[in-house]
């Protein structure tokens, strides 16, 4: 008698043939919606989003799906996707290398402050100018099972 595990590999393997997928590779996220449960427009955050990182998005998630194996992505469910602002603060040490000494983190449509890490300057870094570095990116927040992941999506 087969395991849990070999049971349920056949059951979602079986889902992905009959739908002629016999790589087990989704083609789009209608594959994913109709296999996995995910529908990828029902992500909170994914009515902020403009229609590039809408096409964006939906192109990252079917990639992160077949990026794992068909057995676990039961295990993914996406909980949050947002076009965030990353304010790097730096200083240059005797060197001349960037020394970051803290960072923000903020959701780009709502201003809702996602992470901080407020400017901490050592004895070493007193009196130095602090500079930042802003970068613009799409924050993908999943449950991975009960652990809380996120990835940057970046072009």
């Amino acid at each position: 008698m087969p395991d849990d595990y070999t049971l349920n590999f056949n059951r979602i393997r079986e889902q992905y043939q009959s739908r002629g997928l016999e790589d087990c590779l989704l083609k789009s996220a209608k594959n994913l919606k109709e296999i996995h449960g995910v529908d990828y427009a029902e992500t909170p955050g994914f009515n902020t989003l403009d229609d590039y990182n809408k096409k964006l998005y939906e192109k990252f998630i079917v990639k992160f799906f077949n990026g794992r194996q068909i057995d676990i992505r039961d295990k993914i469910k996406p909980t949050g996707i947002h076009y965030v602002q990353e304010i790097e603060y730096y200083v240059k040490d005797q060197n001349g290398d960037n020394i970051c000494v803290g960072k923000t983190l903020i959701d780009n449509n709502t201003k809702e402050n996602l992470y901080s890490n407020p400017v901490k300057l050592n004895e070493e870094n007193q009196g130095l100018e602090v500079k930042k570095h802003i970068e613009y990116f799409l924050r993908f927040d999943y449950m991975f099972g009960h652990i809380k992941k996120w990835l940057n999506i970046r072009e």
